[in-house]
């Protein structure tokens, strides 16, 4: 199966599908506030593996001689936490930069800080500045944390099992010793409901099975669920999230990252400019001469396109031409009348970025009456 980045398009914002190379099987865990992505994937020999996905590179992590590697988390720094199985056993992790160092308990998630969250088989725990605070769901009989921000809340899933073999599975999220249940909209008892990740400002993501039996992946935010699936998914499962509100997680045998839709408007800075000499021919001023877009959702661009002329005017009502190169220039006579300060041209137009979002700002160019500077 090749190396696949392919954007497909959604309401709401833009899901890139990753398949590892040579993989049958890849789910993404964790993304960090840089983008880079961590997670596992499957070989053709069904052997686990973990990867690391930065500026588009995808790397393999494997544990030293290890039959099984599972990565979980990664924080800002780029520490990542996991576990990998060797011939005498299990052993937790963490790794940066190609360096392995073992970790005395497991560890699902890590912060900025390095605190790190995990469970031991049925109990849950937070281990901060080495030392290690249980985290257990009062009557549950699994608590499993797997996400971690910044201010030490925590997110997770407990189970309760019930007669005949049948599982209850809930999220949860965790702040200052008190648990809050979190179970999505339309939540299957005895389904697949979980909380996954948190950010540093306290967004959620997580999976609910619904009553038919689909999987779809959620934003919890200032108490409401926001449902989402990867188009042409049969089922979607979020693990991370970043400060960006990037989610990632695996659908249909691959793994996910979800982009929200840039809402902000371009910045545009102006300056002014002047037609010299005054010899009343024509010339073409383009917005890139006046003007430039500082910041977008593009990036900072030239205003060669995503921008239109919309209006202009004299100061002294005459010397205005058509406008040229798509709206993006303007042909403005360089003369004034024989008294006054001179003639002001002002540029009104446009910027529209790439989702479209837009702003409006205004060029002044002068024809000056002389180049002497004012007393």
């Amino acid at each position: 199966m090749p190396f696949v980045l392919a954007l497909m398009l959604a309401q709401a914002g833009t899901f890139a599908q990753f398949d590892y190379p040579g993989a049958i099987l890849t789910s993404a865990m964790a993304i960090n506030d840089r983008g880079t992505v961590v997670g596992y994937y499957q070989d053709a020999s069904y052997q686990v593996h973990g990867f690391l996905l930065s500026n588009g590179t995808p790397q393999t992590i494997d544990g030293p001689n290890a039959l099984y590697t599972l990565v979980r988390g990664i924080n800002d720094a780029g520490d990542v936490v996991g576990e990998y199985i060797d011939d005498t056993g299990v052993h937790a992790f963490r790794w940066n930069a190609g360096t392995f160092t073992l970790l005395d308990v497991g560890a699902l998630a890590i912060n900025d800080n390095g605190d790190f969250v995990g469970f031991n088989g049925s109990q849950g725990y937070l281990v901060k500045a080495g030392v290690v605070t249980p985290i257990v769901f009062a009557g549950a009989d699994v608590t499993m944390p797997t996400g971690l921000n910044l201010a030490g809340d925590v997110v997770g899933s407990y189970l309760n099992f019930a007669a005949g073999g049948s599982v209850h599975s809930h999220g949860f999220f965790f702040h200052e010793g008190t648990f809050t249940t979190l179970d999505g909209p339309g939540a299957l008892d005895g389904g697949a409901n979980f909380a996954s990740g948190i950010n540093d400002a306290g967004v959620i993501t997580g999976t609910v099975q619904t009553q038919d039996y689909v999987s779809h992946g959620y934003i919890y935010s200032h108490g409401e669920f926001t449902l989402f699936e990867v188009p042409g998914s049969y089922s979607t499962y979020a693990y991370g999230i970043n400060s960006s509100n990037q989610i990632v997680g695996w659908f249909n045998s691959s793994a996910f990252v979800y982009s929200p839709r840039c809402t902000s408007s371009p910045t545009v800075a102006t300056h002014a400019i002047s037609l010299w000499p005054p010899n009343a021919r024509f010339q073409t001023v383009h917005l890139v001469d006046c003007a430039t877009v500082t910041a977008s959702c593009d990036g900072p661009f030239e205003l060669t396109h995503g921008a239109r002329i919309t209006a202009v005017s004299s100061s002294e009502g005459s010397g205005v031409g058509p406008t040229v190169d798509s709206g993006t220039g303007v042909q403005l006579e360089a003369a004034r009348a024989g008294f006054g300060p001179g003639r002001i041209y002002t540029i009104d137009f446009t910027v529209t970025d790439s989702v479209g979002n837009q702003s409006t700002a205004q060029c002044e160019v002068s024809a000056p009456h002389d180049r002497r500077k004012s007393p």
